[in-house]
């Protein structure tokens, strides 16, 4: 596990092409438990949608969402 400031120093490492998607950094690596699997996951998905941790933040806390309401009745899962 990193420290809080590896946390944020690996976030930032990795969106050193673009600074503003390491805004909120410190938050999101608190709210990954300092797991550096957990951390190099998310900067992969940040740097793919070039999405800012805040904003990934906010996507992780939405747990009121379940993949019933996500998806709609024309794409529902198929039936085994």
């Amino acid at each position: 596990m990193f420290t809080a400031a590896e946390s944020a120093a690996f976030l930032q490492a990795r969106l050193a092409l673009d600074p503003t998607l390491a805004s909120g950094a410190e938050e999101l690596a608190a709210d990954l438990g300092h797991l550096p699997l957990a951390l190099a996951q998310a900067a992969a998905y940040l740097t793919d949608r070039e999405l800012s941790c805040a904003a990934y933040r906010r996507r992780f806390a939405d747990r009121r969402r379940t993949l019933a309401e996500l998806s709609t009745a024309s794409q529902s899962l198929p039936a085994r």
